[in-house]
């Protein structure tokens, strides 16, 4: 990760020098950054105590600082924005957005923060009013859930990988058109994958499509995740 954003921030003005936690809170001492940018990954602890650090002592409590978190979890967007995070950029991101985050932080000093995501109640749509799950039905969707948490959690980095490389490769002058095409597309299968992961985190009842597969049905998305576009995969 710390590879892929030093080669996303390479063309801006600045110089990015590359730390772990400990390292970084020593530096703050005596070295001041313009901004900083923290990969929030377990353990937690050590990104947030930076971030509180940072925000809390007198001479850094005005640098910008930029966590990159795991999408779909308000509770972590909390404590990041609670320990002082000025913004929270969700992997895996885009990495031209990365860029102009950094950007706009340099030339305004802005603080901003991004509202929580808001998830859909567990409910039946068919007459258009929340009804009460069984036990069975409660406790499979609860494992389906964890699966899909599981999933996110263990393919953020990957998928922020090949799409922070697959954009840089779509942009670089040295290849040839065909190659740059190629990256393209591996760009666009990954914003796939992402926007998949992402709808899985909302599935709010379970239901099933395609029962003659090989492995046993899968989930039907169009109508396990409220509102849902209509004909979604």
């Amino acid at each position: 990760m710390r590879l892929l954003v030093r080669l996303n921030l390479s063309d801006l003005p600045l110089e990015v020098r590359e730390s772990n936690t400990a390292q970084a809170r020593d530096q703050l001492s005596w070295d001041l950054p313009h901004v900083v940018v923290v990969d929030l990954h377990p353990p937690l602890d050590r990104g947030l105590a930076l971030c509180r650090q940072l925000r809390w002592t007198p001479t850094t409590g005005t640098i910008p600082s930029v966590l990159l978190i795991e999408a779909g979890d308000p509770d972590l967007r909390g404590l990041a924005i609670e320990a002082g995070a000025t913004i929270c950029l969700e992997k895996p991101f885009r990495p031209l957005q990365l860029r102009s985050t950094i950007q706009g932080l340099l030339d305004s000093h802005a603080r901003m923060a991004s509202p929580a995501h808001n998830h859909a109640a567990v409910a039946n749509w068919d007459d258009g009013q929340p009804s009460t799950p069984s036990n069975e039905q409660q406790a499979r969707l609860e494992g389906a859930k964890l699966a899909a948490r599981t999933a996110h959690h263990l393919l953020n980095t990957p998928l922020s990988l090949a799409l922070g490389y697959g954009e840089l490769l779509a942009e670089d002058p040295r290849l040839e058109d065909e190659l740059k095409s190629m990256a393209r597309e591996v760009v666009s299968s990954v914003v796939s994958a992402a926007e998949l992961l992402h709808r899985l985190q909302r599935i709010s009842r379970l239901e099933e499509r395609d029962p003659n597969l090989p492995g046993g049905p899968i989930l039907d998305l169009a109508k396990s995740v409220y509102g849902a576009p209509s004909g979604a995969d």
